[in-house]
């Protein structure tokens, strides 16, 4: 691949810092200025490090900004046909899947390999402030999203990953946390996400757990991923030993393919910090960027779930597809879940399918399920009694009479049950 014009050094770059959106950036990642200098220069270096819309946050002057969109244009020159019409197809999905943010439209990569098909996944931790109390039925609207890519853009194979390494971190930190209850949330969640592979003839897909990678990966690879760890550990504004290792898990499951995750909000002067996966992604541009390492990962998102109830402040409450630290205010992939119940309790407060995104999240959740799945007997007197009946078919579809599931759903979240 050609090399860009450029060959200054990195300390000439200039960086303002009275940048809005370099303001904005570091409300997510503490990016130091030098730091910035040498991503510039590593990107001017090669064409191959791709940084995304990140790009424009850098708060870099108009030249080399210009340069590098250059460099992103050339990589997007030498795209094939096939990987071209898969990319347009993948963008009319995007567009046309209401669990999707239109945010991974600006997230494709150009050098993901989609015309020889490449795999998909998403990973899912055991809580950070306290243990995670249950599963929410969110967790599916990832799965069929997933599933719905898989079909229109012939994806490989599907991992969900559960990330019982990374909750380990937690131990000594938060509070409740031991070895023995991530282990138990991680491996009841990874439990009952095969049983519903399964059930939904979704042959593609299984869940496993990161402690578990030697047993799915070969050595190299292992070695590999540990060693990846260990550098993006050096980085000074990687964040933390947790994201060092859901940077290297990207590099070992889906160096060239899809890395599905979740939005809340945009961002903007008055967003600060946000609690979910952009932080992250940015860190993983600007930390391959850093140490020169090109790859080919999309990064896209779906919509984050949401509590039951509006917050306090009149606000809606959205929080991650795969973790509760209220149980009563979330939809839960349980065998003990009671959804007509629950979502009357909620509306009766004001909340449930009453607020216009869970109603329209939740109606796509079992769009989608009625395409790739089967279709679900209309049952009730209203339109809310009808989606609640179809979102309780589902659940009951995927964990019903499992009297395993329901042992294990006891033991890791007694709280929901």
């Amino acid at each position: 691949m050609r090399r860009a014009d450029s060959r200054g050094v990195a300390d000439q770059i200039s960086v303002n810092e009275l940048d809005e959106n370099l303001r904005i950036l570091r409300s997510l990642v503490p990016v130091g200025t030098d730091d910035i200098r040498q991503i510039a220069q590593k990107a001017l270096d090669d064409s191959a490090i791709h940084l995304f819309d990140f790009l424009n946050m850098l708060g870099l002057p108009n030249n080399v900004l210009q340069e590098l969109k250059e460099n992103h244009r050339l990589l997007e020159s030498i795209t094939p046909s096939e990987r071209l019409q898969k990319v347009r197809k993948l963008k009319h999905v995007i567009d046309n899947t209401p669990t999707l943010h239109a945010l991974s439209k600006d997230r494709i990569h150009p050098a993901t390999s989609f015309e020889d098909g490449v795999p998909l996944f998403f990973g899912m931790d055991g809580g950070s402030r306290m243990p995670c109390q249950g599963l929410p039925l969110d967790v599916l609207k990832m799965v069929l999203t997933g599933e719905k890519l898989r079909r229109e853009l012939g994806l490989t194979k599907s991992i969900v990953l559960g990330a019982d390494v990374i909750t380990y971190t937690n131990i000594g930190r938060s509070p409740g946390f031991t070895r023995e209850k991530v282990d138990r949330v991680i491996g009841t969640e990874v439990s009952i996400l095969n049983e519903v592979f399964r059930r939904f003839g979704f042959s593609r897909w299984e869940a496993i757990k990161q402690s578990d990678l030697e047993q799915h990966f070969p050595v190299e690879k292992i070695s590999r991923w540990k060693k990846n760890i260990e550098e993006a550990d050096s980085v000074p504004f990687v964040g933390g030993h947790h994201y060092a290792i859901e940077m290297s898990d990207i590099q070992l499951l889906v160096p060239s393919g899809v890395k599905l995750g979740w939005w809340i909000r945009p961002l903007t002067r008055d967003t600060g910090y946000i609690m979910d996966e952009q932080p992250f992604h940015a860190r993983f541009a600007l930390v391959m960027g850093l140490l020169g390492k090109p790859h080919a990962t999309t990064l896209l998102y779906t919509h984050a779930g949401s509590r039951l109830l509006l917050g306090d402040d009149g606000l809606l409450q959205k929080e991650a597809p795969y973790i509760t630290y209220t149980p009563d205010r979330r939809l839960l992939l349980s065998p003990f879940e009671d959804i007509k119940r629950k979502l009357a309790w909620s509306e009766n407060r004001g909340g449930g399918l009453t607020i216009p995104f869970v109603r329209n999240q939740m109606a796509a959740t079992v769009d989608l399920f009625e395409e790739l799945v089967t279709e679900i007997p209309r049952h009730g007197k209203t339109d809310n009694e009808v989606l609640a009946n179809k979102l309780q078919f589902i659940v009951d579809q995927g964990i019903e009479n499992d009297s395993r599931l329901s042992q294990m759903w006891q033991e890791a979240f007694p709280n929901a049950v």
